[in-house]
């Protein structure tokens, strides 16, 4: 007669799911340099999930963390372009800056008829935006400067245009409600 080997093929399953688990393990523990910041922000989530009483993954806050960031975001974007093609922008966050400022000056200081429409200061500033990119791409791009000093003049000179637009001051407001409805 012939013997049953019906419990070898089981054997084999559990050798199988051990040699995955070791793969996995094995994996984790040699990438956990690169899986470190994911597992880190993974438990800084967890921690303020916990002591915010549960109100961190409520639709209602995920809304607005994306909707106060949005602006980031697209900076962001713009920069993954810049970083990618191997150069740097250091003037970003001083060129944002200049344009919140110049919209609500255009807005609220001098609501001179078209100024007083919020969608065309915003296409305004979206053209000066882009303005200034070209000319500071223009620099790079054409006489070989290198972009880490382009940009760090254009932060300089975009900062201090900042301020002297706002006369030293940090705000102007209050902006219309029909403005504050884009975001």
């Amino acid at each position: 007669m012939s013997t049953d080997s019906a419990p070898a093929p089981q054997s084999g399953v559990a050798e199988d799911i051990k040699q995955g688990q070791r793969v996995a393990v094995s994996a984790l523990t040699t990438n956990l340099r690169e899986y470190g910041l994911i597992i880190a922000l993974i438990v800084i989530m967890l921690f303020f999930q916990y002591t915010t009483s549960g109100t961190l993954f409520k639709p209602v806050n995920l809304s607005n963390l994306v909707q106060q960031n949005s602006f980031i975001i697209v900076m962001a974007l713009g920069m993954l372009l810049v970083i990618v093609a191997g150069y740097i922008d250091l003037s970003v966050g001083s060129v944002a800056g200049f344009i919140g400022a110049l919209a609500a000056m255009m807005m609220v200081i001098w609501p001179l008829g078209i100024f007083s429409n919020p969608l065309v200061v915003s296409i305004v500033c979206l053209i000066v935006g882009a303005l200034i990119g070209a000319a500071q791409g223009y620099w790079i791009a054409y006489h070989k400067i290198p972009s880490f000093i382009v940009t760090l003049a254009g932060m300089l000179i975009f900062r201090g245009i900042c301020q002297a637009l706002l006369g030293g001051g940090s705000s102007v407001g209050p902006l219309p409600d029909s403005f504050k409805a884009l975001s």
